[in-house]
């Protein structure tokens, strides 16, 4: 019983850090980094907020579906991802979407940056549809 007392005070006082929430999120807006000042093909946009729940729908699915890296990965950051729930409260990830077929994306949480989890190819597609597409 100590234990889950000393936990739950812990993760009160620090925050416990989870991939994704259950708070309703209400936005999430991304901006394109740097990096695709190089590239041959760009992102539709420079910078977007997408706040209509079928938008909110596919990102949501990208976080609570992609699977956890079990080591850590040197990556690009493509994107910077800020969540936005319905309390104020916000959350920031950096997501790697190409726009190549067959790719899956990588969502990493900056809380702990240390951590990446990958996107499974069917929410990349929806999400490279919703960058991509001008």
């Amino acid at each position: 019983m100590m234990l889950v007392l000393l936990f739950v005070l812990f993760c009160g006082l620090v925050g416990c850090t989870e991939k994704g929430s259950e708070e309703k999120i209400t936005s999430i807006k991304l901006t394109s980094t740097d990096v695709w000042e190089r590239a041959e093909k760009k992102p539709a946009f420079k910078e977007k907020t997408f706040d209509s729940p079928d938008d909110i729908e596919i990102f949501q699915g990208a976080i609570k579906q992609a699977t956890e890296v079990e080591e850590i990965i040197d990556y690009l950051s493509l994107f910077h991802m800020k969540v936005t729930f319905e309390d104020g409260t916000e959350k920031k990830y950096i997501l790697n979407i190409v726009d190549e077929d067959g790719q899956k994306g990588l969502l990493v949480d900056t809380a702990t940056s240390e951590q990446s989890y990958i996107i499974p190819e069917s929410i990349n597609e929806a999400l490279r549809k919703m960058i991509f597409t001008k």
